[in-house]
């Protein structure tokens, strides 16, 4: 079967990124997920399918890039996976 998600644990960005940011590091792993238009969620997208006994929507759980690469001042390197995501979709 195919792989379909990345899930990452995520923590604060150390340059700066804004409030809120769901970031993770940096990996090979990482990488390939967001050439490959797979899903990039956080840890709590688990936690939440567990509680609601059953898959929930991914949006709410989408990492929004990697720490390194997210500037606070230009916003570059935000949205990364989503993307990545949706350029593969076609959209």
């Amino acid at each position: 079967s195919a792989v379909t998600h990345l899930v990452s644990t995520t923590r604060c960005s150390s340059n700066g990124a804004a409030a809120g940011q769901r970031l993770c590091g940096r990996t090979i792993k990482y990488m390939s997920a967001v050439l490959s238009g797979q899903w990039v969620v956080a840890s709590s997208w688990l936690r939440a399918s567990s509680a609601a006994a059953g898959w929930v929507a991914e949006e709410e759980h989408e990492v929004h890039g990697d720490n390194s690469s997210i500037s606070a001042v230009s916003g570059l390197g935000a949205g990364g996976p989503r993307r990545g995501r949706l350029h593969l979709e076609g959209g």
